[in-house]
């Protein structure tokens, strides 16, 4: 019985309005909870989790990476687990650029994430491929 609840958490999160962010989040986080709880590895769970702490008022990157890793780990087929990782990387320049973080010279986005170039190029690929397949059945 998890899947309908994650289900419904995501369905919130993507619903998510700014002026109505704070009650949508926790909707979801209560469908959330309910979900883990029926079923401790419930990857979609996971994955709303994640969604969620990246979208949150007060983000929580690493809390964030940690649950759609977990996430793909029960299930590597949840191809937006692999988007929203993506996503989570550029979030992270954006947070560091907003706050007025100066790059150190010759810095730029493609050097900040070369360590994580490659994680990126298969998180892109995975996602791409998981989403074609999905428009197949």
């Amino acid at each position: 019985y998890a899947p309908p609840y994650a289900g419904i958490a995501l369905s919130w999160l993507v619903g998510a309005q700014p002026r109505h962010r704070d009650e949508r989040h926790a909707d979801a986080q209560r469908n959330i909870d309910i979900a883990m709880r029926l079923d401790p590895n419930a990857a979609l769970a996971y994955a709303a989790r994640g969604f969620l702490k990246t979208y949150a008022a007060d983000p929580d990157y690493p809390g964030a990476e940690a649950d759609l890793r977990r996430a793909l780990a029960l299930d590597p087929n949840i191809a937006d687990a692999y988007y929203e990782r993506v996503s989570l990387r550029l979030k992270q320049v954006g947070e560091k650029v907003r706050r007025g973080i100066p790059f150190t010279r010759g810095e730029d986005v493609r050097v900040l994430f070369a360590k994580d170039r490659e994680t990126i190029a298969a998180d892109i690929a995975a996602s791409a491929k998981k989403r074609y397949l999905k428009s197949l059945l």
